[in-house]
């Protein structure tokens, strides 16, 4: 017997990627109206999450995402100095400090969840470590975890994150003070046809290393890439990075969608009785983490909303682009999540197999 195979008609692809869009642009408005703090990621996030649930069918390319993360990587770039790698570096026992601790949240959490949520094999250990989804759903597939329910999970963290950093953002700033402009990394030095030539050999930038960080298979390469390259051209002066406006908005909404059209019916069915259970451990891991930023504020001597960027169990693209529109010392957050991300991804395999030995037997 054939089986039929069902495949969304080009036109109704259209329409759904300009609802998408104008939902978006709706949400977005009044977020930024209200003066919410990352409000063009978090209504590109929530739009489509709504879209995805109501059985949305569309979807991310791929290689659009890695332009995005690009961007971003280049936007980050932008706002380095000397000055603020040196501070870094002195910075780096703290830095360690602070990275254990959450990795020692994340093992306690997720052996919880192991033990006692109901999940398959080793996939609440892999669900709740802070890192790339992908490397992570990738590495639980080897170690008895399911991947699907790994992505998803690492994905409802990221979602929890921003929504809870937006909140704790609007707490930690001063009443009547307004929340920073999204390019308020300094993005808009360059004017004339000198802001052309900067914008078009960033969007170079930008691509080129996506591309090259996707070859190598780096995890977050198609951030990790074109950051390295933009610090490169940005601290030697051989090109004073820009980018426009409207394509940072673009990058950030790219990087919303791609989190939020994860979410199908057809995969969170499966995990009605134990979702509860993973947003117990999310919301539980975001504490331990907020602890750890605590601790961070007293042996780093950071700001409060710099320390809980830079210790949020969030993702890295969707991290640095909160830490772009809120009050936090960007290069200190990327440094810092860039660091546990390495960590994770060195000790994650070992960890995550011995997790699963422990807490299952």
């Amino acid at each position: 017997m054939t089986q039929a195979i069902h495949t969304v008609p080009s036109r109704s692809c259209v329409t759904q990627w300009g609802l998408l869009v104008l939902l978006s642009a709706l949400f977005g408005t009044a977020a930024v109206s209200a003066g919410l703090s990352g409000g063009v990621l978090v209504s590109a996030m929530a739009a489509s999450v709504l879209m995805g649930l109501r059985g949305a069918r569309i979807a991310v390319p791929l290689p659009v995402f890695g332009v995005a993360q690009g961007v971003i990587g280049c936007v980050i770039a932008s706002t380095l100095e000397i000055s603020v790698l040196q501070s870094v570096g002195l910075h780096l026992w703290p830095m360690v400090v602070s990275v254990t601790l959450t990795m020692l949240a994340a093992v306690a959490t997720g052996v919880v969840l192991a033990r006692w949520g109901s999940l398959p094999g080793s996939t609440g250990v892999w669900g709740i470590m802070p890192g790339a989804a992908s490397a992570m759903s990738a590495m639980s597939a080897d170690f008895g975890g399911d991947p699907r329910i790994v992505a998803l999970m690492q994905y409802t963290r990221v979602l929890i994150v921003v929504l809870s950093t937006t909140a704790v953002s609007h707490l930690l700033m001063q009443p009547g003070e307004p929340a920073p402009p999204l390019t308020a990394a300094g993005v808009h030095t360059a004017q004339g046809w000198q802001a052309w030539f900067a914008a078009a050999a960033t969007l170079l930038i930008a691509v080129a290393g996506a591309m090259l960080g996707r070859a190598m298979r780096m995890p977050a390469g198609t951030l990790f890439m074109p950051l390295m390259l933009g610090s490169v051209f940005k601290l030697s002066g051989t090109i004073d990075l820009h980018v426009p406006y409207w394509l940072s908005i673009l990058a950030f909404c790219t990087i919303g969608w791609t989190i939020g059209l994860k979410f199908r019916r057809n995969l969170l069915l499966p995990l009605v009785r134990t979702m509860p259970a993973i947003i117990v451990g999310i919301l539980a891991l975001i504490f331990l983490c907020g602890v750890s930023g605590w601790v961070l504020t007293l042996t780093a001597g950071v700001s409060p909303m710099t320390a809980y960027l830079a210790t949020s169990p969030g993702g890295l693209d969707s991290v640095s682009a909160l830490a772009l529109s809120v009050q936090a010392d960007m290069p200190f957050v990327v440094a810092l999540q860039t660091f546990r991300l390495f960590v994770v991804i060195l000790v994650g395999p070992f960890v995550g197999r011995w997790l699963a030995r422990a807490a299952l037997a």
